[in-house]
């Protein structure tokens, strides 16, 4: 009898056992089911209170969106994802039973109430009428009886998509404080549409990118907060945002240009012109960890097989930059007549490619000196008018001496100028702008450094005769598009998560002279009037060239030294009527 007991009491004690793991396997699935990336708290452990986003269709699940405190007031930002019309923003809190927003109370995971988010029109409105934004008043009293208290914004971000990183916080610290970007990390990727629904889930490795607007930033001002730029690749070649498939993207800070639409003005140019191998580009926003890092520019990297460029296996591809940014280590780079060029393909090491690379620029070179017939055979001349025209018309600062690219494509093929890229110091910006002056001047010739491709090309009479009728026949066209079609259509896509990401960075280091509102009679921060800025300097700029091209006989140089209001190092020579 005992035995029977003993064997039951074991039966039972089994049956009890595998229903308490059931019990605990639901509870866990219902756990992660209401409460979707709670990892993401523990990175976040200081913050109390935070959003679930969701899209329109789905009632429970999403993703977690943490505030930004902007210690300078106190206050706390949400920065929303997608569109407030499709999207479910519900209120969550840790360590209290409810928060008060202005006169309603929200228990755990009630819906936030739409009239609370600001919108472009609210924050254009206060802009225009000079006034601050006005806040919600937010009070919570928590566990441990404490009270915190005060203002706090809803933003949405409209019509981005947005791309989710999750990984380690202590990676992502590493990351963002490597100057030379030789640390990178795993991390889990998860692409959002404006209605907040699910494109892509993907693992990704994620690095630093930039020098001037990163490593040099970090040199000046240690320590302090401010946008930075990244490369994520995926392993294999993936579509995201609705680019054609590549396997590395670069999230482009734009860090330099207060109106984040230089860049893709100049690529929609190239692209309309089509200029061979134009990177393709789309807006997205860009959370790490459930916090807002801002409005980026997701951009196809330049690299050989990536989607875009693909060369043969005797071709190369190859990068003209300052010496200090060449010669470092893990490099493979050439030098030839005081130019150093990175080569990016191959990769490895092979002198057989460098003696074609070096040897090459110095046919290129030996024709332009000579303004030699033969400079048709070595490269061609088309990619190299409209590159001349890109850097020309919109006065890219760094035209002739940082990443400037240049490709051959295959053992018989011909020295292909570009692929375009990096083009936020250009069109006025403030550190070459002479006020106003430099819209009708010849940028290129007052390069300081006269041995560049472009600027000793830029005296070739007959090189300059081909810009200029192709300039007139297409360029003038695509460039008055970009103008007034396209630059129109973007700033409005963009402009509720252009305030977003000027809100997240105001506080941030001010390394750059930035628009000048009190000159145009406008509060910070206005995008119709940064972007206005940017249209006008376009089609003034065309006006004077449409002219120039047609008639140069008609104008005589005019001679300016670098002015005491600016950081540029040439001089401007600028077209003056007879």
């Amino acid at each position: 009898m005992r035995d029977s007991r003993l064997s039951l009491f074991k039966e039972n004690r089994k049956l009890i056992s595998v229903f308490a793991l059931v019990v605990c396997c639901v509870a866990a699935l219902i756990f992660l089911y209401f409460f979707p990336y709670i990892d993401d708290l523990s990175s976040s452990k200081d913050e109390f209170i935070y959003v679930t986003v969701s899209d329109s269709g789905r009632v429970r699940g999403g993703f977690n969106i943490f505030p930004y405190h902007d210690e300078k007031t106190d206050a706390l930002y949400f920065f929303l994802p997608g569109e407030e019309k499709n999207s479910h923003y519900k209120i969550n809190f840790v360590g209290a039973k409810s928060v008060k927003i202005n006169d309603d109370v929200y228990s755990y995971g009630k819906e936030l109430n739409n009239n609370l988010i600001l919108n472009y029109e609210d924050i254009a409105g206060a802009n225009a009428k000079g006034k601050e934004l006005s806040g919600n008043q937010y009070s919570i009293t928590m566990k441990d009886r404490s009270v915190k208290s005060g203002e706090i914004y809803f933003l949405c971000a409209g019509n981005v998509d947005t791309l989710y990183v999750v990984s380690g916080q202590n990676e992502i610290d590493r990351i963002n404080e490597d100057p030379s970007h030789k640390l990178s990390d795993g991390a889990d990727l998860t692409v959002y549409g404006s209605n907040n629904a699910k494109k892509l889930t993907s693992r990704i490795e994620i690095s630093g990118h930039g020098n001037s607007t990163w490593s040099e930033l970090m040199t000046e001002f240690p320590g302090e907060d401010f946008k930075r730029s990244y490369n994520i690749s995926f392993g294999e070649k993936k579509s995201i945002l609705g680019m054609s498939a590549s396997s590395s993207y670069v999230l482009t800070s734009n860090y330099y240009d207060e109106s984040e639409i230089k860049n893709f003005i100049a690529l929609e140019t190239a692209r309309s012109l089509d200029m061979k191998n134009v990177p393709e580009c789309e807006y997205a926003n860009l959370y790490v960890n459930g916090q807002y890092r801002g409005l980026y520019l997701v951009i196809q990297k330049i690299k050989e097989g990536n989607g875009f460029l693909n060369l043969e296996s005797e071709g190369y591809l190859a990068k003209f930059d300052y010496e200090e940014r060449v010669k470092t280590e893990d490099n493979v780079w050439v030098e030839a007549n005081n130019k150093y060029a990175k080569v990016l393909f191959p990769k490895k090491d092979d002198p057989r490619i460098k003696d074609e690379i070096t040897r090459d620029i110095e046919r290129i070179d030996a024709c332009i000196k000579d303004k030699s017939d033969e400079l048709t055979d070595l490269v061609d001349m088309e990619s190299f008018v409209q590159y001349y025209l890109i850097q020309e018309f919109f006065e890219n600062g760094d035209a002739d001496r940082a990443s400037q690219y240049f490709y051959k494509d295959g053992e018989n093929g011909k020295v292909t100028a570009g692929p375009i890229w990096d083009i936020d110091l250009s069109m006025g910006h403030p550190w070459f702008s002479y006020d106003g002056s430099e819209k009708d001047a010849m940028w290129i010739k007052g390069l300081v450094a006269k041995d560049g491709w472009l600027r000793e090309l830029s005296d070739n009479g007959a090189f300059m005769g081909e810009a200029y009728t192709y300039y007139k026949n297409s360029f003038s066209d695509a460039v008055g598009y970009a103008a007034d079609k396209k630059l129109p259509e973007v700033a409005d896509k963009i402009g509720s998560s252009w305030y977003m990401d000027m809100l997240r960075y105001r506080n941030c280091t001010d390394y750059y002279d930035k628009f000048d509102y009190s000159g145009h009679g406008t509060m910070q921060y206005d995008q119709s009037a940064i972007v206005g800025d940017v249209r006008e300097w376009i089609l003034d700029r065309k006006l004077f060239l449409d002219d120039y091209v047609t008639n140069p006989e008609s104008y005589e140089e005019e001679r300016h030294e670098p002015g005491e209001n600016t950081r540029s190092i040439r001089e401007l020579i600028i077209l003056k009527k007879k």
